[in-house]
């Protein structure tokens, strides 16, 4: 082969390589259109948030009268009934304070007595005061002195049976006391918390201490949740909830929305609402305290045409126009609501009324197509 060959062979083969590259980028550049099919199913509209497990009723059993733990009559888990003893605290102290009381009361009934008795003899006394006086043969003076000793023991009487009834109250108060050492449930229930062992000290001074926390019926739960202020207009008594735990990440839970409160919480700026919802637990695998994370279903649609929420938001360029719209198409102005359907050579606009949306897929109101037809939702350069 020549070298005048060669060189034509070598011209050739470097055109074929340019040409064809040339062209391998320009039909890489041809945008193509990514499509799903509209379908047909249910739609379900739901609000996220976070809460935690309560017992729907939970007592704090605390004591009135400080003392020393004497006994303990339940412990952690334990299921109690109404009545029952949960700890007693030393009596001896409040049983002295009963003698004490009593003795009082002996005291303040003898002076009662005998108030009463010094009554009866300035009554005769002055009864007779009265006959010598109406027939003169007393003076002014002493008949006045007769009445003052009467009024005046009287008075006495009076006294002493304020005293002695100030004297049985104390004894009353007393009992009272002594009974308050005895701590019972107030409720049947399990306890949940206990705060205090034999030997130790409380004092009811300032404050009552909580000795026991009590769970009416973990079979019977609920949440409560924080709704943010953007959602909670859509939250609405009744509305179903489904919710999950750590403890148990692959089950879900059911309930519903129980009480949405109009207190607010504010935090760093962010407003949020209290929400109870309803947790049966008939398994008691919840527990008091565990973080759920909720979705409230605040609206649902069944057997409507939807499509992805991606076509909604698709908007063709003017290239893209020029390479696959249909004769006429234009680029949707404004905030008009637009899908963009195929053929597969063409796009072409259709404008559509949109109902609930999930994020995910939307309904489409009154639909101008069919399930199964092609919608783009974007474009792939």
């Amino acid at each position: 082969m020549t070298r005048t060959t060669l060189t034509l062979v070598m011209l050739v083969l470097m055109a074929s390589i340019t040409v064809g590259a040339f062209y391998s980028r320009h039909h890489a550049s041809i945008p193509a259109p990514f499509t799903e099919r509209a379908t047909r199913g249910e739609i379900v509209s739901a609000v996220a948030a976070t809460g935690t497990l309560n017992a729907v009723t939970t007592v704090e059993v605390g004591t009135e009268v400080s003392g020393i733990i004497e006994f303990l009559g339940a412990d952690f888990n334990q299921i109690v009934d109404k009545g029952q003893i949960l700890a007693k605290l030393d009596p001896s102290i409040y049983q002295s304070a009963i003698e004490q009381a009593r003795a009082a009361l002996t005291s303040a009934k003898a002076d009662a007595d005998r108030y009463r008795v010094t009554e009866a003899a300035a009554d005769s006394a002055l009864t007779r005061a009265r006959e010598l006086h109406a027939e003169q043969l007393m003076t002014d003076e002493d008949f006045q002195a007769a009445e003052t000793d009467s009024r005046s023991a009287a008075a006495q009487v009076a006294s002493a049976d304020a005293a002695t009834r100030q004297a049985r109250s104390a004894v009353e108060t007393a009992q009272v006391s002594l009974s308050k050492t005895i701590i019972e449930s107030p409720i049947a229930g399990v306890v949940i918390s206990r705060s205090v062992d034999v030997g130790q000290t409380v004092s009811a001074n300032m404050s009552t201490p909580t000795l026991f926390v009590i769970a009416a019926d973990l079979s019977k739960m609920q949440v409560d949740a924080s709704i943010d202020e953007a959602d909670v207009g859509r939250v609405k008594q009744g509305q179903p909830v489904s919710f999950r735990v750590d403890a148990f990440p692959d089950e879900t839970f059911a309930g519903k929305v129980l009480q949405v409160r109009l207190n607010p919480t504010v935090d760093s700026n962010v407003v949020t609402y209290t929400t109870i919802v309803d947790a049966p637990n008939a398994g008691l695998k919840l527990k008091p305290g565990m973080t759920a994370t909720l979705s409230i279903v605040v609206a649902r649609r069944d057997n409507v045409l939807r499509v992805p929420a991606a076509a909604l938001k698709f908007k063709p360029s003017a290239d893209v126009l020029a390479r696959f719209g249909a004769r006429g198409a234009t680029v949707p102005q404004g905030k008009s609501n637009t899908v963009w359907i195929s053929n597969g050579t063409t796009i072409a606009p259709v404008a559509v009324t949109i109902g609930l949306s999930d994020g995910v897929q939307t309904e489409i109101v009154s639909p101008p197509f069919s399930d199964g037809m092609p919608v783009v939702t974007r474009m792939s350069i």
